[in-house]
């Protein structure tokens, strides 16, 4: 009898937790399905394509992306990361429903890295986790704002280049070099017209590093652009530059005078980076890379 006592006690007792854990489930838990660093775009995309399918697989989830910038960012980003801006675009471009995905600034920490999380109905949300301040500007030396490369094509290139690569196609592929009868004639006033269009044509123009100076009247900028000067028309490009900065107005202020260019020696594309020059500091040293020699190629 007491033996049957102490195992009706036993079953009573299970019985109690049984009904305990089933009036006390687990929560559901947000889940991070990815995480990474730098990335070259096409593995970037394929990883936020992958993201998307997750959330399309399960009507039920929602997205969270915590974007956390690295230290060595530069100031551009600071308000923005860059993965940032490339997953909004390929959101779009995906034609995802963005009411479906939160995005989170988190912070920074000593390397840049973006997590991807599944967040199902009733779960608390991620939170940033070891992020560290916005690191402090400089005062005293002059500091790298933003950094572009100008896509043109062959806009700046020497039209000696420009011939003897024409006659070294010819040569290689067998053509015959023939001056065409039907060459189509663009209209210098249409292509004016296009040139004014300063968010088409001007795309690689730092809007964000003209609007810091005229935000900070105490500092000024040096511009250093870069090209192969055997094969790149440096005058013409430096007077390209120097245009489009007389075409960037915010409240009718320009900052022309203000941000002097410098051409920075030879690289083999036509990068342009964008100093801040705090009052009193001494200009940005350029930092031009080695010319290729023709022994250098394969």
């Amino acid at each position: 009898m007491k033996r049957i006592g102490i195992i009706a006690v036993l079953f009573i007792v299970a019985s109690a937790i049984s009904v305990v854990a089933q009036d006390d489930p687990i929560p559901p838990q947000a889940r991070l399905i990815d995480e990474f660093g730098r990335l070259g775009d096409c593995d970037l995309r394929a990883r936020f394509d992958q993201f998307y399918i997750e959330l399309q697989n399960d009507r039920s989830l929602s997205g969270y992306v915590i974007f956390y910038n690295g230290r060595d960012m530069l100031p551009v980003y600071y308000d923005a990361p860059v993965h940032e801006r490339i997953f909004a675009n390929h959101t779009t471009l995906r034609r995802f429903d963005r009411s479906r995905i939160t995005l989170v600034r988190g912070g920074f920490r000593d390397e840049m890295t973006t997590q991807l999380w599944l967040v199902p109905k009733g779960a608390e949300s991620p939170k940033p986790v070891d992020s560290e301040p916005v690191p402090a500007l400089p005062h005293d030396v002059a500091f790298k704002f933003d950094a572009k490369t100008i896509y043109e094509g062959d806009r700046f290139v020497l039209e000696s280049v420009k011939e003897r690569e024409r006659l070294e196609l010819a040569s290689e592929f067998g053509w015959e070099m023939v001056e065409s009868e039907n060459e189509v004639a663009f209209d210098e006033d249409e292509l004016a017209d296009e040139e004014d269009d300063i968010d088409d044509t001007y795309s690689w123009f730092s809007r964000e590093f003209a609007a810091y100076l005229l935000s900070h009247p105490e500092s000024t900028g040096v511009i250093l652009f870069y090209a192969d000067d055997q094969r790149v028309d440096i005058g013409m490009l430096h007077s390209y530059i120097v245009e489009t900065i007389s075409k960037f107005e915010q409240d009718g202020i320009s900052i022309q005078s203000r941000a002097a260019v410098r051409f920075g020696g030879h690289r083999m594309s036509e990068n342009v980076e964008f100093f801040v020059v705090p009052r009193g500091a001494k200009e940005p040293t350029a930092s031009p890379s080695a010319r290729m020699l023709d022994s250098d190629h394969p």
